[in-house]
């Protein structure tokens, strides 16, 4: 037990300042959470999620929110080795959150007893250990992630890299074991920390073998090459899930792009949180993050700034005794480095304490690599924490260069890392290669590589405290010494840098106050729900495209569905509800469509989704829309029944929930382009019509093929084929169409194409003999000189049209005749090409100006001269009145051409029971 009581001690300090740091959480683990809803809940379900599936690991990726979407733990961290150390708590009794918490808390603890023991072990300087421990463990980065505990939990990083150290060094099997351990639970961390971990890992070790290979020697290096491999097949089975989601979701990936937005910039490097204790208030050189800048609280402190470049100080040419004996044995800052007497002769008199000292040889090899004993760690301190015994086999590391080199490069590769695609508006291409090879396509932030960079300080940090420590003279001041009271100050100085009081906390009900409804829910077996009303949302634009939900408050959507998340771990029935890094196309749609409820279509869509109860907020109703909720809810008592009151919920029985068409019954027809200029990539679609009375949901998220077979005069084919997802929702008597993007094109002349789906509901249709012409100059729209003109012909359930329904999703359909001479390609939002074409739909309220301006994507390319039907799916406002509907043709990025057209119809004026038809 004797050996166990430093790091115990340690821990305990590590624990006191955690607590002190992250007041007041501490004081109410249990029903508190900061910074505030979002992320938090949701790795609070996640973690909690895990835990209830580890008996079923066939289903830890599956998930019961974003219903109906599966494998909804791939659109965030996984947090593997985290759910593994919640176990205990959850078995013990804690709640989610509970269990949540004190992981946080004991990241923190556990990060800065890894980084103490680590450059305990490296230097033999507990200084210098306790210093490193306090810069990573309480970083100002790190607060500023304290929401993303993925990224803020780094506690197994240190200590993978101390037996990494120990490996190298000894070479035994069980350092080699336990470096595996910490390898592999890091990597099963997060994502990123498996970036982090290998780059660590490569860069550090890397060092160290090529530098003094002779040293190390190739079984070493071929023994921790079969430790990766393990670590390779151990973490695949977790990559996998995350590859079949990359396959069914094309968008599944984070665009280069986007990572522009929270790279870090060197203004970013004197950037603190407000809540810092000594630079909160700022000044000339400390800069504040603004409005959700959270990511790029950058600025590392002056105190590692300072002891860092010591690490780089030159050696000195003579020994001196006390930094082997004297009074490190008596609680001093520490024992001495053996890169410094690496250039001791043997049987060189030295100097210290007043007593000449001759090193022996095993000494000399013992004090090579940074790692010599100290007198006190011989007689109690722990494997780990002291150095090994002086039967050790030298170190691979001659003079500490390899050593230094390794965290040099860590920490200049983090910095350039973090940066991201762009460094001061140059082309950073170790990023751009890496994201290209596909190592980062997961990564949004690129300032997040600031946590390799602080354990790269950290230890560089310690290295040049002890350092410093051995050009002090040594002198007694009582009971310490120079060197003690050199590393005191700066400890207490990273301690006084790191501060931070009063995170801010937000209150989760926990126990008797979580709301009645969730425990009576808990009781109701296996159904599936929904909680409305939805968060209003702003314009969205492409409504028969790839929806992006977004709402005009985020910050209270974030608050509003983490909480009802978080909520789910009360109950754990399939729910609609969800948030997460990434959201499927079913979850945006079902959303946007909710906007209307309670209205027949947005039911329709609940009763083909099989969803058998509504959780209907009252409090959360806005006041506008009060007497429009309570008219629906009266016209629906045939397909909706109050089965609950708990007076600010109320939760509706789905009468017909499941209830939804034959997909053997739908129509579905070839929409394609009358001709193609020749090389270029091109669009087509599939027209499916739903005639039923009934609505129809198809719940497949898998893609599809659609094989294309060309055929000239003389029998010669060309193949092709185009990816894409069946129609999600029809509702009764729509129409909707699914865009196919196909690359290239036969060559110029006139084909007949046939076309044929294999797979979804759809499998086995066919369509034959569509007369294509393939043209070498065929102007298209955006090039010079091109004449543009359209014409609108009939229009369906437009003119006229008194509408039920405020907000949600309208569709319709429209005829549009390209009476130009150039080929209109449809625009694809995701690819952004100029030229492309679109249907550009604006909302004038009588009196007012307008609403909301949205786009239609075209069903498929369109040649001139061709007609083509286009189904409409557009948003219909939220406030009630006469509105005035234009509509034109658009030039994505330019201006509208043609013949506009408009439209009067009255929203949300009339009852729903008088006019509940005209919504279909």
């Amino acid at each position: 037990m004797r050996k166990l009581r430093e790091p115990a001690l340690v821990l305990a300090f590590f624990l006191a300042v955690t607590f002190a740091f992250t007041w007041p959480l501490a004081l109410h683990p249990a029903s508190t959470i900061t910074p505030y809803y979002g992320d938090p809940l949701l790795n609070a379900w996640i973690i909690a999620n895990g835990f209830r599936n580890l008996s079923s690991p066939g289903n830890f990726f599956q998930g019961t929110i974003m219903y109906p979407s599966r494998d909804v733990i791939t659109y965030s961290e996984h947090l593997f080795s985290l759910v593994i150390p919640s176990a205990p708590m959850r078995l013990a009794g804690s709640s989610p959150l509970l269990a949540y918490n004190l992981l946080l808390l004991l990241g923190f603890a556990f990060s800065g007893l890894g980084a103490y023991l680590l450059v305990k072990y490296l230097t033999g300087n507990r200084g210098a250990g306790l210093a490193a421990g306090i810069f990573f463990a309480f970083c100002g980065y790190r607060f500023s992630q304290v929401a993303h505990l993925q990224i803020c939990f780094s506690a197994y990083l240190p200590f993978m890299l101390l037996y990494l150290h120990k490996f190298l060094r000894e070479g035994r099997w069980r350092h080699l074991f336990l470096f595996f351990l910490f390898f592999l639970a890091q990597c099963l961390a997060s994502w990123h920390y498996l970036i982090y971990a290998v780059l660590a890992v490569v860069l550090v070790a890397g060092a160290g073998l090529l530098l003094d290979w002779r040293s190390s020697g190739w079984d070493r290096l071929l023994k921790l090459a079969g430790a990766g491999l393990a670590c390779v097949l151990l973490v695949l089975p977790f990559a996998l899930p995350y590859a079949r989601t990359h396959r069914r979701f094309t968008d599944f990936q984070r665009d280069i792009e986007d990572t522009l937005r929270y790279n870090a910039r060197p203004g970013d490097f004197r950037t603190v949180l407000p809540q810092n204790v000594l630079y909160g208030n700022g000044n000339r050189f400390i800069r504040l993050p603004g409005e959700g800048q959270a990511e790029r609280v950058l600025f590392p402190g002056l105190g590692i700034l300072l002891l860092a470049p010591a690490a780089l100080l030159p050696r000195r040419r003579r020994y001196r005794g006390w930094e082997l004996e004297g009074e490190a044995s008596e609680g001093g800052a520490g024992c001495g480095d053996g890169s410094e007497t690496a250039d001791a002769g043997e049987g060189e008199d030295t100097e210290g304490g007043g007593a000449d000292r001759a090193l022996s040889a095993e000494t000399l090899d013992m004090t090579r690599y940074g790692a010599v004993p100290c007198p006190a760690d011989e007689a109690e301190g722990p494997p780990g924490v002291r150095g090994e015994g002086a039967a050790s086999s030298p170190p691979p590391s001659g003079d500490g260069l390899p050593l230094l080199a390794g965290y040099l490069a860590l920490a200049a590769c983090s910095l350039l890392l973090a940066f991201g695609p762009e460094l001061r508006g140059h082309r950073n291409g170790i990023y751009v290669f890496l994201y290209e090879v596909g190592a980062l396509k997961f990564m949004r932030v690129p300032s997040r590589f600031f946590i390799p960079l602080a354990m790269a300080l950290a230890v560089l940090g310690g290295i040049g405290l002890h350092r410093l420590c051995l050009r002090v003279k040594e002198v007694r001041l009582g009971r310490f010494d120079s060197r003690t009271l050199l590393c005191a100050a700066f400890c207490l100085f990273l301690l006084l840098e790191s501060a931070v009081w009063k995170l801010p906390v937000g209150k989760v009900p926990a126990g008797d106050a979580v709301p009645r409804v969730y425990r009576w829910l808990a009781e109701q077996g296996d159904v599936r729900i929904i909680e409305l009303p939805t968060e209003p949302l702003l314009n969205l634009w492409y409504y028969n495209g790839e929806l992006d939900s977004f709402p005009q408050d985020p910050v209270a959507y974030i608050a509003r569905e983490a909480w009802l998340v978080y909520m789910n771990t009360y109950h754990w029935k399939k729910m609609v509800n969800g948030y997460s890094g990434y959201f499927p196309f079913s979850y945006d749609r079902i959303v946007t469509e909710m906007q209307a409820f309670p209205a027949p279509r947005s039911l329709s869509l609940l009763e083909g989704l099989g969803i058998d109860y509504v959780i209907w907020h009252e409090d959360w109703v806005r006041e506008e829309f009060r007497d429009y909720c309570a008219a629906g809810f009266a016209a629906m008592r045939e397909r909706l029944e109050l089965v609950k009151d708990f007076g600010e919920q109320q939760v509706w029985r789905v009468r017909r929930a499941g209830l939804s068409a034959d997909p053997r019954e739908l129509g579905a027809e070839l929409a394609c382009p009358a001709a193609l200029p020749s090389g270029r990539d091109w669009q087509l679609g599939i027209m499916a019509a739903n005639p039923n009375d009934l609505p129809f949901v198809c719940t497949d998220e898998e893609p599809h093929r659609l094989v294309l077979e060309w055929r000239d005069a003389e029998g010669e084919t060309f193949l092709q084929e185009a990816r894409f997802h069946d129609p999600f929702f029809l509702a009764e008597r729509e129409t909707w169409t699914v865009g196919l993007r196909v690359r290239g094109t036969p060559p110029p002349g006139e084909w007949e194409l046939r076309a044929r789906v294999e797979g979804g509901i759809l499998d086995g249709r066919e369509w034959e003999k569509r007369r294509i012409r393939v043209e070498e100059d065929l102007p298209a729209a955006g090039d010079p000189g091109a004449s543009l003109r359209a014409e609108f012909g009939d229009k369906q359930l437009l003119e006229g049209l008194m509408l039920d329904q405020r907000d949600g999703l309208f569709p319709s359909l429209l005829v549009v005749t390209n009476a130009g001479s150039a080929y209109w390609p449809a625009y694809d939002p995701d690819r952004r090409e100029e030229g492309g074409v679109e249907l550009a739909m604006r909302f004038r309220l009588e009196g007012e100006d307008g609403w909301e301006e949205e786009r239609c994507l075209l069903p498929c390319d369109i040649a001139p001269g061709q007609t083509q039907l286009f189904p409409l799916l557009f948003r219909l406002p939220a406030r009630p009145g006469r509105y005035r509907l234009e509509l034109s043709m658009s030039l994505a990025g330019g201006e509208d051409f043609g013949e506009a057209w408009g439209a009067w119809m009255e929203v949300g004026e009339v009852r729903h029971a008088e006019n509940a038809a005209l919504a279909h």
